[in-house]
C-alpha cells in the first residue's frame, strides 16, 4: 500500500509538530507557509494539494479563512481537510468550522482537532491525546489511520461544534489559570478555579449547541488542564503577565476570542462570573487582584 501524502499549511511549531508525527508513522508530508523563505523548497499548492490524502490548516483564526479559499481550487473529493485553529473570526464570529463550510468546496470532508496538543511536548517526542470531531464518519476512520501506532493517539467525536467551542474556550480560561499562578493562589484555590471554569465551559457549550460532557472529556478538560498549567502555554503565561504587571507584552488567541465570545453570548454572559472576571480584568482593565479576590 502507497504511503499517504499530507500537505500541512502552517509551518510553525503545531504545523512542525504534527508533521514529525505523521512522518513518523511513514506518511510523506509536505510543508507549505505563507511567510517567504520559511520552508526550504517550498513548493506551490497548486503541486502539493492536488491528490493528497489529508490538508491540515495549522493556522491562527484570524488567518484560516484565506487559507481556506487557496487550497481549494485544488482540492479532490478524496481529500479531508484539517483544522487545528482555537479562536474565533472577527466580524463573522465563526469558529474553524463556520469559517470552512464557506471557505471550501460544498461537500469537502471537515475534521476538527482538538484536546491536549503542546506542540513543544509533541516535537520532543512526548505523547499526546487529540480529538478529532467530524460529521463525517469515514474522515474520522482515515484521520485514526494516519496517525495510529504513533504518540498521538487520536480519539473521536460527532459533536463538532462541542469540540471546535470546547478549544475556544479552555484558551481563556486557561488565561484565568495564568492569573491565579500570578496572584500566588496555592493549589487549593486554584482547584476550586478549575472546577467553577468546568462548569461554566460546560453551560456555554450547551448554550452554543454542543454537549456539556464534550467538555468533561479529553477535548474541554483534558486541554484546560495542560494549557492552563504548562510554562509552554502562551494564554497562561499571558494571564501571569496581566496579574502581576496589568498588562503582557504580547496576545494569545484567548484574548482575542474573549470579545468575540461575549458577543456571541451577549447577555448570557452574567449566568459565568468567572468569564465575567477576565471580561473585567482583560477588557475593562480592572485590577486582577481586586476582581479575582471577590470569586473566593
Amino acid at each position: 500500500m502507497p504511503k499517504p501524502r499530507v500537505v500541512t499549511v502552517g509551518a510553525g511549531k503545531i504545523g512542525s509538530a504534527l508533521g514529525k508525527v505523521l512522518k513518523s508513522n511513514g506518511a510523506r508530508v509536505d510543508f507549505w507557509d505563507a511567510v517567504p523563505g520559511k520552508v526550504r523548497g517550498q513548493k506551490p499548492l497548486a503541486d502539493i494539494v492536488p491528490g493528497a490524502a489529508a490538508v491540515f490548516l495549522c493556522l491562527p483564526s484570524w488567518c484560516l479563512r484565506e487559507a481556506g479559499a487557496a487550497i481549494a481550487p485544488y482540492l479532490s473529493k478524496k481529500t479531508f481537510v484539517v483544522s487545528v485553529s482555537k479562536g474565533l473570526e472577527k466580524g463573522t464570529l465563526l469558529a474553524s468550522d463556520g469559517i470552512l463550510r464557506q471557505a471550501l468546496p460544498e461537500g469537502t470532508p471537515f475534521v476538527y482537532l482538538g484536546g491536549p496538543l503542546l506542540a513543544d511536548e509533541l516535537l520532543a517526542g512526548r505523547p499526546g491525546v487529540g480529538v478529532a470531531a467530524s460529521a463525517d464518519p469515514a474522515a474520522l476512520r482515515r484521520m485514526k489511520r494516519l496517525f495510529a501506532g504513533t504518540r498521538l493517539r487520536v480519539e473521536t467525536s460527532d459533536d463538532v461544534p462541542g469540540v471546535v467551542w470546547s478549544a475556544v474556550l479552555k484558551n481563556i480560561y486557561a488565561i484565568g489559570l495564568g492569573m491565579t499562578e500570578g496572584l500566588g493562589w496555592g493549589a487549593n484555590a486554584r482547584g476550586w478555579f478549575v472546577a467553577k471554569a468546568v462548569e461554566e465551559a460546560g453551560g456555554i457549550l450547551e448554550d452554543l449547541g454542543g454537549r456539556r460532557e464534550t467538555f468533561h472529556g479529553v477535548a474541554g478538560v483534558g486541554d484546560l488542564v495542560a494549557t492552563g498549567f504548562s510554562p509552554h502555554s502562551k494564554n497562561r503565561t499571558l494571564g501571569e503577565h496581566w496579574a502581576k504587571e496589568g498588562k503582557a507584552p504580547f496576545e494569545s488567541e484567548g484574548q482575542v476570542s474573549l470579545p468575540q465570545l461575549l458577543e456571541v453570548l451577549g447577555h448570557r454572559t452574567k449566568k459565568y462570573p468567572t468569564l465575567v472576571a477576565l471580561k473585567e480584568t482583560l477588557i475593562g482593565r480592572k485590577r486582577v487582584r481586586t476582581v479575582f479576590g471577590k470569586l473566593l
